[in-house]
């Protein structure tokens, strides 16, 4: 007989779309809490994903306990499932296609589970007659969206237990998976009534870390009721950012080095820690010194919770790339601070709206000396001096060639000057010729 085994996979789209491509969810640290009740508004709760689970057959049955995340009095108007037709690519090479165009939502009352069956993770099932059941026939259009089926009338919870499940009628479904260490992994079951060579294995409720070995790895599947309390959602989102500079590793990165000919490569990320997803785009920004480095629209649909993006350069679909040459000319030298920042309205914590990373530049400048002039140390701390042979005007000018000091000076003079850390121009005006010296202050 066959051995029932659980395949997580998460999953990385690399094709990309409008500059935005997938962020692999196993490499958040911070957890997604879909358990939030709070009896004032409507709001989902239940789980959400971050992976998939590609071995699900017609007929499979996925079970959220209802009762585990609600309060008697409550009603749900709701159910929320994520709806997939086609072939998805997984990492690791693996591939799965999604068949299933048929659904049917049911709410059971007072399911009763005895004694394992006999093995590990799985046990016999008296489920009884659904209380509601609905089924719903979705098509490609509303592929890769999490689906919001309407029950023909709010369901109110009592004091009974009630078990909500999506079942899979016609094909091979997409069901998700939250992160492991979930906090709610009592509140899902997975359901097999599975039949190999003749013998009927079934039917069974196995729980979300069936099929591993060692310390428990609970999974929440992707299902999520709605509370309505009649009131409007109040939508409560969380957005991170930060920079990567790798797609095929995506670690986070927050400080970088660089030598005088290296180029600067940045690919900003955006995470919805949830509980709800987004509904208002926003802009994404990124600015070193003053200078804007990045201004991006995004978010123009929703994000949701549990789902992050990387943003590449939309004009060449790749990492956002600064040379060295175009660091030199924004007075990006030594050491400076990229902050990356996308705000959004009333989220929950502001506090990782904004990202710092620190760049250092190992920039070595030629020496600015000639027989009328000399300018030194260069680079410099904040201070440099400037000694002339002739009697001379100096002007220090910055790089949007506003003059920021002039001074006029005798031959044989040395001058000093004291400016915030940027790029300059010392322009030396003596006997009807001009020269300019570039100077780095760090």
């Amino acid at each position: 007989m066959k051995k029932f085994t659980i395949i997580i996979i998460a999953v990385l789209v690399s094709s990309m779309m409008f500059g935005q491509s997938r962020l692999d969810p196993s490499k958040i640290e911070k957890s997604v809490d879909f358990n939030v009740i709070d009896d004032a508004k409507s709001e989902w709760v239940g789980g959400s994903f971050v992976s998939w689970w590609s071995n699900a057959s017609v007929g499979d049955e996925f079970f959220i306990v209802g009762s585990n995340f609600t309060e008697v009095g409550d009603q749900i108007s709701k159910i929320r499932f994520y709806h997939h037709l086609g072939t998805v690519n997984f990492t690791g090479g693996s591939s799965a296609t999604f068949t299933n165009t048929s659904y049917t939502v049911n709410i059971y009352e007072n399911p009763t589970l005895t004694e394992p069956a006999g093995i590990t993770g799985a046990y016999e099932t008296n489920i009884g007659t659904p209380v509601v059941t609905k089924t719903v026939t979705l098509t490609q259009a509303e592929s890769g969206t999490n689906y919001e089926l309407e029950l023909d009338a709010p369901y109110t919870v009592t004091t009974n237990t009630f078990w909500v499940s999506v079942k899979f009628n016609n094909g091979l479904g997409a069901m998700r998976l939250a992160s492991t260490g979930t906090s709610t992994n009592e509140g899902y079951f997975m359901y097999y009534s599975y039949v190999d060579e003749g013998t009927p294995w079934g039917p069974y409720i196995v729980d979300t870390d069936f099929g591993t070995t060692g310390a428990p790895s609970f999974r929440a599947l992707g299902i999520s009721l709605f509370i309505d309390d009649g009131n409007p959602i109040v939508e409560e989102v969380d957005l991170g950012t930060w920079f990567i500079n790798n797609v095929d590793d995506q670690d986070e990165i927050s400080t970088i080095t660089l030598e005088a000919n290296e180029s600067l490569i940045l690919i900003p990320v955006v995470w919805n820690y949830g509980p709800d997803a987004t509904g208002l785009p926003t802009t994404l920004t990124a600015t070193a010194n003053g200078e804007e480095l990045i201004n991006l629209n995004i978010l123009s649909s929703p994000l949701d919770a549990g789902r992050g993006f990387l943003y590449s350069d939309p004009d060449t679909e790749a990492p956002y790339t600064w040379t060295a040459a175009e660091l030199n000319d924004l007075g990006l030298t030594g050491s400076f601070n990229v902050v990356l920042s996308v705000p959004y309205p009333d989220d929950t914590d502001p506090s990782d709206n904004t990202f710092t990373l620190s760049v250092t530049r190992h920039v070595s400048v030629p020496s600015n000396t000639t027989d009328n002039v000399s300018v030194f140390p260069n680079p410099s701390n904040g201070e440099f001096n400037v000694t002339v042979a002739d009697n001379s005007v100096v002007n220090v000018v910055d790089v949007t060639g506003r003059i920021i000091e002039t001074q006029v000076v005798n031959a044989g003079s040395t001058l000093n000057f004291n400016q915030t850390a940027g790029m300059y121009f010392i322009q030396v005006e003596s006997n009807g010729k001009v020269e300019t010296h570039k100077v780095i202050v760090q």
